[in-house]
């Protein structure tokens, strides 16, 4: 073959791809544009400006560029108008139902196997005991799906007495284990659905939709935590939904923003991303995510020359809903989580004295209530603030030996033993505060209940510590001072 015959059909292999691609991937116009200014630019160096004929050249190149934009444009608007159609098209309510159902039955299926204690349910079911019995525990976790299963045990008439304690022990018929696993039934299910319905919000047919939501039905992993006591399920749920409503409010911001449709959207997603923040703190990412989709929104605002004002409300508007809210309703958790846990119980040993002392029951240690306040010939016991674990000013009725290398300039106190002791719960840790100054008056600048309102309650002779006072630690079972 020839050289130039080779060159030529390259020109047009090369010509059709070129062509091919651009009215797949919707680089058309910029493409176009930079192939047509080449030619020109080609042409021009070719003919020259100042050539017989060139000019003449050039403006019927030119006039072709129109003409192929022209058909461009008609091309894309044809394109526009089918993605246009395909997010037009009915939602497809057989095909959420089918994919709904399916998620259903998967997870539905021998709901009560087995009928014991299965992996983190150890933990979760033991929380939604102490939510139940009221008895405050500590949870690296934000509280709102713990509080959501303590809700269906309260209204499955669960009392709280099993506490989950060992993984593979049987549930007596007392617990209602199976109405606190629907709850993952129903978030699971609740998934699926979202994601059929972020598919098609994305433009895409019916058929990617259905395909979208088998997909996560059958997903070993998504079907495991949507059927056992576990947060899982409803974190997956709410990061779902924040994305759904994200997508929304993106394509209502371009067609119809500040409308009541927008509004609705864009509230959902800020009590969803609330949500997904205080099931788990991982949930952060999806709030990343969110935060990185509504930048680009403003963005796109901003260059499409949107008036000051606008978009100034714009700002406001996902300022309040999309940040304020999700803190208050994450704040709100926690209130409700403190609200119902007004005893004390086991994560009450990892809070400090003061928290302690707001627990009704709560004996630190053993026999002595916990006050605000510390008064003259109070009993206390002291913990060390910076260690983990707790470690309490400890001593008993013995003392330091001498030192035993005799003839060493090395001596012994010979006092009684003090020493750090990790358990909180021993007599021989209690201490009596005794308060040492030279004129110990009893003002009653406080009354028994710990307030300052001046009210006398028959407590005159509490004398409060204040700062400056000298005072002595006395221990409780020998007597003795501390190091005296």
């Amino acid at each position: 073959m020839p050289q130039q015959t080779k060159r030529t059909a390259a020109k047009r292999v090369g010509r059709f791809c070129v062509r091919w691609l651009t009215r797949r991937n919707g680089w058309k116009k910029e493409l176009t544009a930079v192939m047509m200014d080449g030619r020109k630019g080609g042409l021009r160096r070719r003919k020259g400006e100042g050539e017989p004929g060139g000019e003449e050249q050039v403006e019927k190149e030119e006039e072709h560029r129109r003409q192929r934009r022209q058909v461009e444009e008609e091309e894309g608007k044809d394109a526009a108008d089918t993605v246009a159609a395909v997010k037009q098209q009915p939602h497809g309510w057989s095909g959420l139902l089918l994919v709904t159902g399916i998620a259903l039955l998967l997870r539905l299926a021998f709901i009560s196997h087995p009928s014991s204690v299965v992996w983190d349910e150890t933990h979760f079911g033991g929380f939604t005991a102490n939510y139940i019995q009221g008895t405050y525990f500590l949870d690296v976790h934000p509280p709102l799906a713990k509080l959501l299963l303590a809700f269906v045990a309260k209204l499955s008439g669960f009392d709280g007495t099993f506490h989950f304690d060992t993984i593979g022990a049987e549930y007596p018929a007392s617990v209602p284990f199976v109405a606190l696993r629907m709850l993952s039934v129903v978030f699971g299910t609740a998934t699926v659905a979202t994601i059929h319905q972020i598919v098609r919000a994305l433009g895409c047919g019916e058929r990617a939709a259905v395909l979208a939501g088998v997909l996560v039905s059958v997903d070993a992993a998504a079907l495991i935590v949507s059927r056992i006591i576990v947060l899982d399920a409803q974190l997956v749920f709410f990061c779902a939904f924040s994305l759904l409503c994200a997508i929304h409010v993106r394509n209502t911001t371009r067609t119809a923003p500040f409308s009541r449709r927008w509004w609705c959207w864009l509230l959902l997603l800020g009590a969803s991303l609330g949500a997904v923040c205080s099931v788990k703190l991982v949930g952060l990412f999806t709030f990343a995510t969110v935060g990185c989709i509504t930048a680009r929104d403003l963005w796109d605002l901003w260059g499409a020359r949107e008036p000051l004002s606008t978009m100034a409300y714009h700002v406001l508007a996902r300022v309040v809903v999309l940040i304020a809210l999700p803190i208050a309703i994450f704040l709100g958790c926690y209130w409700l989580h403190f609200f119902l846990l007004p005893n004390t119980g086991p994560g009450a040993g990892f809070m400090s004295s003061e928290f302690r002392s707001t627990l009704a029951g709560d004996r630190q240690p053993l026999v002595v209530s916990v006050p605000r306040d510390v008064a003259h010939e109070s009993i206390i016991s002291l913990r060390h603030a910076h260690n983990t674990p707790s470690c309490w000013l400890h001593s008993h009725a013995f003392r330091y030996p001498p030192y035993p290398k005799e003839g060493s300039d090395l001596v012994s106190s010979q006092m009684q033993q003090v020493t750090c002791y990790p358990h909180a719960n021993d007599r021989n840790n209690l201490w009596r505060v005794t308060i040492l100054n030279s004129t110990l008056t009893f003002d009653n600048e406080y009354d028994d209940n710990g307030d300052d309102d001046g009210d006398d309650d028959g407590d005159a002779n509490v004398r409060y510590l204040q700062h400056g006072d000298v005072i002595v630690l006395t221990h409780i079972d020998t007597g003795h001072p501390l190091h005296r």
